[in-house]
């Protein structure tokens, strides 16, 4: 029975100042639970909700301050990306403009002496193998950066907007407030989507 009950019993843990300011950072940032922190740090939820509670500390305090942070390299990351895009993009075509240019040299060739024919269907083999490697390397690139043919990028490259909502937006999200989620969703949807 005593077994039992060591077994029961909670394991305290100590943790330093600086385990607790990472955990109170987590927190502050407002991407993670109590639960959460619990489970990666080892204290109890209520150890954690009575320190949060003695500091003033509330989730995701942090957020507003960070968010300008967050949408600039958001920004830098989706230009990054239209770069990369448009690079492999102008790739394929030279790629696929050089291969084409060839073959026209080499069927004009052939057009001119039918007896290198011979040289010419080797030399046609060698430009359709290329090709299609040139065609593998593009799948894989696009597949490599998150675009595949469907995407916009195929096309047209898209434009991310990223809007900031003020506290009472959220707050009224929060709350379930449907006339509020309305209005929000009205605002940023086109239209013919409304």
């Amino acid at each position: 029975m005593d077994e039992m009950i060591e077994e029961e019993k909670r394991k305290y843990v100590k943790l330093d100042e600086q385990r607790w300011l990472q955990i109170e950072t987590e927190y502050q940032i407002g991407d993670t639970t109590l639960e959460d922190l619990s489970a990666r740090h080892g204290p109890s939820v209520r150890a954690i909700q009575m320190r949060f509670r003695e500091r003033g500390i509330e989730r995701g305090a942090a957020a507003p301050a960070l968010a300008p942070a967050v949408q600039r390299r958001s920004r830098a990351d989706t230009d990054d990306l239209m770069a990369k895009a448009k690079e492999v993009r102008q790739q394929q075509y030279d790629g696929a403009d050089l291969i084409e240019r060839l073959v026209l040299g080499q069927l004009e060739a052939a057009q001119a002496d039918p007896s290198s024919a011979a040289k010419t269907a080797g030399v046609m083999k060698a430009l359709s193998l290329a090709a299609a490697a040139l065609e593998r390397t593009s799948t894989l690139k696009r597949q490599a950066l998150g675009i595949d043919s469907d995407s916009a990028f195929g096309r047209e490259l898209p434009v991310l907007t990223i809007d900031d909502i003020t506290q009472e937006e959220i707050n009224a999200i929060q709350r379930g407030d449907e006339d509020s989620n309305d209005e929000i969703v009205d605002e940023y949807l086109p239209a013919e989507c409304v």
